[in-house]
This record gives C-alpha cells, structure tokens and sequence, in this order.
C-alpha cells in the first residue's frame, strides 16, 4: 500500500455532552523512507609532473574542513578541503583546498568557485603540483553520511561520572 493514507475515525460517546467525533490521518509513505541528509562528494587527484601521486574520493559535511592523508613511496601527501554551498540547491559550490608534502605547505590555501560535478584545477604557485577537484551535493542516508562527532561513553557504574 505504497502512499496510501490510513485514516481512522475515533468516536467518543460522551453522554452527557453528546457524541464527539476526531479523525486522525497518518501517511505511511513518511513511516518508509530512510531519514537523509545532503553531503559532499569529493574526488581530488593530486599532479606532480606528469604523474598521479594521490588521490582520494570522498564524502564530508558541508562547511566542516576535512584532512586527507596518504602515505606514497614514503612521502606523506596530506590535504585540507572544505566544501561551501554557493547556492541552495548546491549546483554552486565553493571549496578551499591546502596542500602539504612531507609537512610543507607546497599549495597554500585557495578558494574555487566550482559548477557541481564539473572538474576544476588548482595549481601550485610554482607549477610543481595540481590538484585536480570533483564536487557535487550528494543525498544520502543518515546512516551513510559522514560522522565528525565525538561519542561520548557515559559509565553509568560511576554516578559521579568522574568528577
């Protein structure tokens, strides 16, 4: 019975004050879907000379910068990417990437307004490194968005909790 409505009628006999009736719609279409929520979908490749060193493909929060790490041939790429939506329908977006190699910054901080979907390539100031972006708003369920936040283990055998 996919969208159908369940409507219930409740009668209240009511001698005194008479009959009252009350109706009570529910829909089970709401009861069906997985809660969701919208996230990035990031995919960078990072370009030194004219080959691919790293790369990643994830999903984030929006507005939450993210650290990337990947240890290659006994370097360690790391890069910081936040993902900002320009436009409500996140068709507009804006992303800042950094990047590190070994501990060093080689692209500081830049901001790019980027089409979703639409592959955009910042470049180190030196030419010596790109990376290559790919963004786009994604729906997913709750249960597979990404998780920043910390869970706290409450010790209920501590009724003090540690104080």
């Amino acid at each position: 019975m996919k969208h159908t409505r369940l409507a219930m009628a409740l009668t209240l006999g009511l001698s005194m004050f008479g009959t009252a009736s009350v109706a009570v719609a529910a829909d089970d279409s709401e009861q069906s879907q997985p809660a969701t929520r919208q996230v990035a979908a990031v995919q960078l490749e990072v370009v030194a000379g004219s080959s691919q060193v790293a790369s990643w493909a994830e999903s984030m929060d929006f507005g939450a910068a993210t650290d990337l790490s990947h240890s290659v041939d006994g370097h360690a790429h790391a890069v910081r990417v936040a993902v900002t939506k320009v436009d409500a329908d996140g068709k507009k977006l804006r992303v800042e990437l950094g990047y590190q190699l070994d501990g060093k910054a080689v692209l500081e901080t830049k901001t790019v307004d980027a089409a979703a979907g639409k592959k955009h390539t910042v470049r180190a100031a030196d030419g010596s490194v790109a990376i290559a972006v790919t963004v786009a708003a994604k729906t997913v369920p709750v249960q597979e968005a990404p998780n920043h936040h910390i869970d706290l283990v409450i010790d209920t055998s501590d009724p003090l909790g540690g104080v």
